[in-house]
């Protein structure tokens, strides 16, 4: 099962397995954020541009 950010909701833990392909800006602000496969991460909060798919 695969779950994005997306999914998630403020508060719950994550970690980065992959970055799917896509929308390219979006994919650099996540790498710039620090964001690469591996990282482990808590959701503080959803910028406006949080969530620009589904």
């Amino acid at each position: 099962m695969t779950t994005t950010i997306g999914d998630l909701a403020i508060g719950d833990r994550g970690r980065v397995v992959r970055l799917l392909p896509g929308h390219r800006g979006y994919r650099e602000r996540l790498l710039a954020m620090g964001l690469t496969p591996g990282t482990e991460f808590v959701l503080k909060r959803l910028a406006p541009w949080a969530i620009p798919w589904n």
